[in-house]
């Protein structure tokens, strides 16, 4: 029989690997379909625990006595992120002869704010969490601000964003982690026993994988039905992601390596399940399958900066 600790030792084992499990997650949720389905329904509660987690484990009063302090910089990102990437992909697809469905759906990923569970693959990545969450609620707090002017200029109108929508799950999804976080923190022996808990601690992993098997529900069908289309919003997700952080790290490597690396996480790991929720009739006929194919290169992203050794440059800086 395995007793609590025994079980809890295990668990712990078991998420100790969490960028080889995310990458697994995601082939499981796109060769067994039926396994997909099945947890399609976790979607929504498995973003609010691992958004908990990820804040359980941080000291949320240091981390927002920073943010005011550090608002400049990171007023920074968000505007590289929600200003100067959108004006860039808005350019091409208006102005360039490459203007077409593939423009526009990069257009729209570059508008999405962070994603709410950043912080979750900072850890995993050996990055700053603390940054990461400072930069989600400030880029998460602008996006309705930019995002429908941004439409207007593009699609001529920004009728559709969902404001009611948007500040419901902003609400569930980041304000309500963060007041729970906060009582638990205010309470020590509580905090002492929460950030203990190997549940808490790997439970970022956990959700992510749960997450991550959930959204591929369909995803495997429309490959085999559609190869050639799916390929090529495929190659678009790998392409816009690697090719936002790349460019990111780049702009900001004059702040130093662990500080252009997680500037780099904030602007390629961005919340388009959000931006689907609240802006669905802006958005083009294919960006619902974008969703989906985007989460692969983001639970690879982890597997492969470990492959490469960024994890270790990041800790060690």
């Amino acid at each position: 029989m395995i007793g609590p600790d025994n079980g809890m030792a295990k668990l712990a084992s078991f998420m100790s690997k969490g960028a080889n499990w995310l990458a697994l997650s995601v082939i499981a949720g796109i060769a067994v379909p039926p396994l997909a389905a099945l947890f399609r329904p976790l979607l929504f509660p498995s973003i609010f625990f691992l958004v908990l987690c990820s804040l359980l484990l941080m000291d949320l009063p240091r981390v927002f006595a920073g943010l005011k302090r550090e608002i400049v910089p990171a007023s920074v990102i968000a505007a590289w992120q929600l200003l100067v990437l959108p004006t860039g992909f808005a350019a091409v697809h208006l102005y360039t002869p490459l203007g077409g469905p593939y423009t526009l759906i990069a257009f729209f990923t570059a508008c999405a704010g962070s994603l709410f569970g950043s912080s979750a693959f900072a850890r995993l990545m050996g990055l700053d969490e603390e940054m990461t969450l400072k930069g989600t609620i400030l880029s998460v707090l602008v996006m309705p601000l930019t995002l429908p002017a941004m439409a207007a200029w593009v699609r001529g109108h920004a009728e559709g964003f969902d404001v009611v929508g948007y500040s419901t799950r902003l609400c569930v999804f980041l304000v309500l982690p963060i007041v729970i976080g906060f009582v638990v923190q205010a309470h020590a022996g509580l905090r002492s026993r929460v950030r203990g808990s190997a549940l808490v601690r790997h439970g970022g992993v956990f959700f992510l994988c749960v997450f991550a098997i959930g959204v591929m529900d369909g995803i495997g069908p429309r490959i085999i039905a559609s190869p050639v289309a799916m390929t090529g919003l495929l190659l678009l997700a790998f392409a816009m992601h690697l090719g936002l952080f790349a460019l990111t790290v780049l702009v900001f490597s004059a702040r130093g390596r662990t500080y252009a690396l997680t500037a780099g996480l904030l602007s390629s790991y961005r919340n388009l399940g959000l931006l689907l929720a609240v802006a669905g009739s802006l958005l083009p006929r294919d960006f619902i399958v974008f969703v989906a194919l985007w989460q692969i290169p983001m639970y690879l992203m982890p597997l492969a900066m470990a492959r490469f050794g960024v994890r270790r440059a990041g800790k060690a800086r």
